[in-house]
């Protein structure tokens, strides 16, 4: 099963927190309350799980989670029992209606965006910063030597190069070019730092940032990363 079992759960943090803050590994298909402060995770793909257990000693409500492997019995079952206990109604709807509204889980088949599971580990941790979440030096350094011994998916290197290589223009509006239509995605404007309201003036494509084109093995720049996103974020909403 595609899954991991995390542990300390401050109560203060209810299973729809819990679900958005998963959902940056990739997408949840269910949340399984094991006890007051343990739940199991399950994602519907297996690259997230490496991911999840990246965010092990994450902090949420200033409280140290942990995040373990689901281990599978010799007999095929889970080590853990799905569920212990049993569940009130009211937490089990607000699971249920969260799943399918948290972040990252709306897929789009022909998105230009990309899935959370072939992301880099460097760049969801520098987008998890920036939406103000809590990790140490050592749990951001850990995604980023899993990044340099694993190397970039296929699946994501593809992405840039189809970014890159797009001179494709949309319709000439009030005699100003739009950029390509890959760049029409704002979703995009998370991930990449130089893509910004005014791309629709430029002449000729983005090169995207250098943060997003090569393995980031450095704690800084990955926390750089996530003060860049954070203050655009912030440009947004104003």
């Amino acid at each position: 099963m595609s899954s991991v079992i995390v542990s300390n759960v401050p109560t203060k943090v209810s299973p729809a927190e819990l679900i958005k803050f998963f959902s940056f590994a990739g997408h949840v298909t269910d949340l399984r309350p094991l006890s007051d402060n343990k739940y199991q995770v399950v994602f519907e793909d297996p690259k997230a799980v490496s991911t999840a257990l990246v965010l092990n000693d994450a902090e949420l409500d200033n409280t140290f989670i942990r995040v373990d492997e689901d281990l599978e019995l010799t007999d095929g079952e889970t080590g853990v029992a799905p569920q212990q206990g049993g569940v009130d109604k009211q937490r089990q709807e607000d699971i249920q209606y969260t799943l399918s509204n948290a972040y990252g889980q709306i897929r789009h088949k022909h998105s230009a965006d990309i899935h959370q599971e072939d992301k880099p580990k460097y760049a969801i941790l520098a987008d998890l910063l920036s939406h103000g979440y809590k990790l140490s030096d050592n749990v951001v350094k850990k995604a980023a030597e899993l990044d340099e011994k694993n190397g970039l998916s296929k699946n994501y290197q593809d992405f840039i190069k189809s970014l890159n290589g797009n001179k494709e223009k949309c319709p000439v509006i009030r005699g100003e070019e739009k950029i390509g239509k890959a760049y029409e995605n704002s979703n995009l404007k998370k991930y990449f730092d130089n893509v910004s309201g005014d791309i629709a003036h430029s002449k000729g494509g983005i090169t995207l940032s250098q943060f997003y084109q090569k393995v980031a093995n450095d704690v800084n720049s990955i926390r750089d990363q996530a003060k860049k996103l954070a203050k655009e974020r912030e440009h947004a909403k104003a």
